[in-house]
């Protein structure tokens, strides 16, 4: 494998919440794919729609000679089922690269209802995370670090 290109697109914004399609890093316009195997690896295909839309907007315009996909995991109901997958799951998926942020959203969507002690419980519970609030020294400066 020579070449190896990267389309960022997003329509993801948070637990449960689609935001308008978009793709902030489109394959190279000059980029000629006639003589050239594809291969279109997304995490998940749970609705489908990454998968369907960069394959429409980008990998089709480029000739491609022959286009695989693949995903670590897809959902049931999705719109698009790759070529290769791990496994289909129906629960939500919490990847390493998003367990701070799906943490913090969830944290802020406990705030009000319970305590900040029961909180921790929770989180502690199901996901093993303890939220620390923890001063950092820098140049002088006070820098509050919340994960």
């Amino acid at each position: 494998m020579s070449n190896v290109y990267a389309v960022g697109a997003r329509h993801y914004k948070g637990i449960d919440q689609r935001g308008e399609f978009e793709i902030y890093q489109p394959l190279p316009s000059s980029l000629d794919l006639r003589e050239h195997r594809a291969l279109l690896v997304d995490e998940v295909s749970d609705t489908g729609y990454t998968f369907i839309n960069v394959i429409k907007s980008q990998i089709e315009p480029k000739n491609h000679r022959e286009l695989r996909t693949a995903s670590l995991y897809t959902k049931p109901w999705t719109n698009y089922v790759p070529h290769f997958y791990v496994g289909c799951v129906d629960a939500c998926i919490i990847l390493p690269w998003d367990f701070c942020e799906t943490m913090r959203h969830l944290k802020k969507e406990l705030e009000g209802k319970y305590s900040q002690k029961e909180i921790n419980e929770i989180l502690s519970k199901n996901f093993g995370y303890t939220y620390r609030s923890r001063r950092v020294s820098r140049s002088n400066k006070n820098i509050k670090n919340e994960i």
